[in-house]
């Protein structure tokens, strides 16, 4: 299992580093990758793009991927 942090914002001046970040765990072939998304101030609907290319990404490696821990800004998006 791998984790991955990311903290601050999730939005479009990120995306492509957030793919890439995940891209490179990939290559380590864990069964598994945790998000954790606890110290994200905002995500957008780009980041929530980018999270779910990551997801896409993972699932076609054979990869799950968890979110273990959300912040507020992160809850917020969910629940819409």
């Amino acid at each position: 299992m791998a984790e991955v942090a990311f903290d601050g914002e999730i939005d479009v001046a990120v995306r492509a580093q957030i793919i890439a970040t995940v891209r490179a765990v990939l290559r380590e072939s864990p069964a598994a990758i945790d998000l954790d998304l606890g110290e994200v101030a905002f995500i957008d609907c780009a980041g929530l793009g980018a999270l779910e290319r990551a997801l896409d990404l993972a699932h076609a490696a054979g990869c799950v991927v968890r979110i273990v821990a959300r912040s507020p800004a992160v809850l917020r998006l969910f629940e819409l």
